[in-house]
């Protein structure tokens, strides 16, 4: 009878090998959690957030015999009659017993029970001594500089108007929101947001300073801000100062993905690159790469508003993530982030208002980010198809495989939604970023026609059975030119992605005018007139490293004389990249701007896909005319329709 008296008090909880780290409330849902107590997640939807408590199976062995002594004499000092002193020794003896059982922290949660967490409170940090962040005198503090709040707002309500749609990491209710509690209480909802806020800044800065029209818009004085640089360079300190690496969150793979916006402008290519892999790594952590869908109508309406913002945006940002990992293959020759070990979809095509999916054809905020994941999931299959490394491929499959990604890709084209391809009016007086956004995927459609054709792009100014690859690249660069030189005419922002894609449109037409023969003049000043034109909008542009190396480039290929030997010229190229001054720009000499040498010097991946020579006569095998051989310019006009008579906003 004792004996089954004395097992009663603890058999309501589970004994295990060790404690569990993970909370309840993401073991429910079956979502990673960062094991910090409080989690973040519930942090940011204000859940309860505990662990299980359970008995630990090495301890209860061990202490069997105290245990069962302890609580037996527990048990009969309970039925005698109750003072505050036998009460007092009862206390003493339950807290023995669970020490033993459960170990210290565990007894202090059964004693004194799980805290919930408020929005605004955070984890407590080594670096920031306190559960709740004094952001204001940490600002201060770390010496960054940040707008003021007026500026700020405005900057923020500006990025999430014009320029969130490009990135679409961000949920912009939520993110308002969170500005609204930082700019009131000088708190924020978690001392990793600071480097989101930050990241935001920076982007939306740089953004404004190459467009005039955008700025009356804002309606801010640059003079009185602080650069995009200063303000990148303050996300990086938030990062370090909070220990990023360790203390795993959400909030830094936001920011670092995020950062791709300003950072390869800002000549910071190798760190973004080594963030980049670190927020890969983050995020698998964290599960963001197996984000399950919410499934039938009935799992979604029990799922809680908040619960739904924090799955779409995580899905937003893995995408984001995806897109930026497929599109640097042509210059890492490798993808980090695997196809086949994912199992996130891509974004809902939904507003941020109440995140109901919408017709393909409607566009919204995540509409364009939708659109470039359909082109990103053909990279991994390009790259493996070339088999460059393992699984060498004789020089004629290769070139089959191009055409066929080729093809692939325009199929993909023609089915962009409708706005993409051809004016809007309707929806453009909704979604003001819309006709930016059609032309920056015109400019990059073309780009990624390129990237198709690149492993074959030199040698096709030297053999002619790869002729279709070098009108197709020049097409394609013309096109690029032409569109952002209506975005240039219209004041319009320009994102990131247009300098590196316009440099390397102008490098492919000097190759085709160092490659002309003596009866292309007028071809030849045509393509002249568009490279000048080209070096002049670069030149213009500011607080833009990657442009002004792209001047210093376009410089040595407009110097060189006619007919001269393309691979020779490649060559001399790269050579000529390294003697280009760093210091006034404000990067050290000693930096590898890996975004550079792969996307503007014509790096054609790896030597050795070039090495087999004996093939590049026609075969039998060449694939007959067919699609794959209209002319660039003639499928490009037949999607893309009614670019030219845009009215300005």
């Amino acid at each position: 009878m004792l004996e089954s008296r004395t097992k009663a008090p603890s058999s309501r909880f589970r004994t295990s090998q060790r404690r569990p780290l993970a909370c309840q409330e993401c073991g429910k849902k079956k979502v990673k959690c960062d094991k910090q107590l409080p989690c973040a997640r519930c942090l940011r939807l204000g859940l309860q957030c505990s662990r299980e408590v359970v008995r630990i199976k090495h301890n209860v062995v061990r202490h069997a015999d105290e245990i069962e002594f302890l609580e037996s004499v527990t048990a009969d000092l309970e039925i005698l009659p109750s003072s505050e002193a036998l009460q007092s020794v009862i206390q003493k003896l339950k807290h023995r017993s669970r020490r033993l059982q459960f170990g210290g922290d565990a007894a202090f949660l059964l004693e004194n029970g799980p805290q919930s967490p408020r929005l605004g409170d955070m984890e407590t940090h080594a670096q920031f001594g306190s559960p709740s962040l004094d952001t204001i005198r940490y600002i201060e503090e770390a010496g960054i500089r940040v707008p003021s709040l007026n500026d700020a707002r405005k900057l923020v309500q500006f990025h999430l108007q014009y320029l969130a749609w490009h990135h679409n990491c961000l949920h912009a209710p939520t993110f308002m929101e969170e500005c609204d509690v930082f700019w009131g209480t000088g708190r924020c909802v978690h001392p990793l947001w600071l480097a989101v806020y930050l990241c935001v800044l920076s982007v939306t800065v740089f953004a404004i300073e190459n467009s005039a029209k955008s700025q009356r818009s804002v309606g801010v004085d640059l003079e009185q801000l602080p650069s995009a640089r200063e303000l990148f360079q303050g996300f990086v300190n938030v990062l370090h100062r909070c220990n990023f690496l360790g203390e795993v969150n959400m909030y830094a793979v936001q920011a670092i993905v995020m950062s791709n916006e300003v950072a390869n402008n800002l000549g910071q290519s190798q760190l973004n690159s080594n963030l980049f892999s670190a927020a890969v790594r983050i995020a698998e952590y964290l599960g963001m790469h197996r984000i399950q869908d919410s499934g039938s109508p009935s799992t979604k309406a029990s799922m809680s508003w908040q619960e739904r913002v924090e799955r779409e945006v995580g899905k937003r940002i893995w995408s984001s993530m995806m897109v930026q990992d497929h599109f640097a293959i042509h210059f890492t020759d490798s993808y980090t982030i695997s196809p086949a070990h994912v199992s996130t979809s891509v974004p809902l095509n939904a507003d941020d208002h109440d995140l109901v999916e919408m017709p393909r054809h409607v566009p919204t905020v995540s509409s364009y980010m939708r659109v470039l994941c359909e082109m990103a999931e053909m990279m991994p299959d390009l790259l493996d198809g070339l088999g460059i490394t393992n699984n060498q491929r004789s020089v004629s499959e290769r070139y089959k495989h191009v055409l066929s990604m080729d093809r692939r890709m325009r199929e993909t084209v023609r089915r962009f939604p409708p706005c993409f391809l051809k004016q809007d009016p309707e929806n453009e007086a909704r979604l003001p970023w819309l006709h930016i956004a059609r032309r920056s995927l015109a400019i990059t459609a073309a780009e990624k026609i390129i990237m198709i054709h690149r492993p074959f792009l030199i040698r096709s100014y030297q053999v002619p059975r790869y002729d279709f690859t070098r009108r197709t690249c020049t097409a394609a660069a013309r096109t690029i030119l032409r569109e952002h030189d209506a975005l240039a005419q219209a004041d319009d922002l320009c994102v990131w992605t247009h300098t590196p894609f316009c440099i390397t449109a102008a490098v492919i037409l000097c190759f085709e005018i160092n490659s002309a023969g003596d009866g292309d003049e007028s071809t030849v000043a045509s393509h002249r007139a568009a490279v000048i034109a080209t070096r002049q909008r670069l030149a213009h542009r500011k607080s833009d490293v990657l442009a002004q190396r792209g001047v210093a480039l376009l410089d040595i290929l407009l110097d060189q004389p006619a007919n001269h030997d393309v691979s020779a010229l490649s060559t001399r190229v790269m050579t000529e990249i390294d003697r280009i001054p760093m210091t006034p720009l404000g990067v050290s000499d000693a930096e590898k701007d890996m975004a550079w040498y792969g996307v503007c010097a014509g790096n054609l991946w790896s030597e050795g896909l070039m090495a087999e020579t004996v093939e590049d006569r026609p075969s039998d095998s060449e694939p007959s005319p067919g699609q794959e051989r209209i002319d660039f310019d003639v499928w490009f006009e037949s999607m893309f329709v009614n670019f030219e008579q845009h009215d300005e906003s």
